[in-house]
């Protein structure tokens, strides 16, 4: 009887035991830093050229719908220049 109420405690603790390890993440290995850029490799910065200034592409109002408990109803908003 004694061998009965051995297995009976150990399986739960056995089942907690795993589910504490799945759910903390332990087992995942470490992550592993990507190495720096060596000394020699330059990076350059992008050209201007390509991008647009954001007043002209930027529009001043934005039309949206918005989902409540009454159902959808359709916005505008204003957009402040930045």
């Amino acid at each position: 009887m004694k061998e009965l109420r051995s297995v009976f405690i150990k399986i739960p603790i056995f089942v907690m035991f795993l589910a504490i390890t799945a759910c903390s993440g332990e087992t995942e290995p470490p992550a592993t830093s990507e190495p720096s850029a060596p000394t020699n490799e330059s990076v350059t910065a992008p050209t201007t050229e390509n991008v647009e200034t954001s007043e002209t592409t930027r529009p001043q109002t934005e039309s949206f719908d918005l989902m409540t408990e009454e159902g959808n109803s359709s916005q505008t908003a204003t957009l402040h220049p930045l």
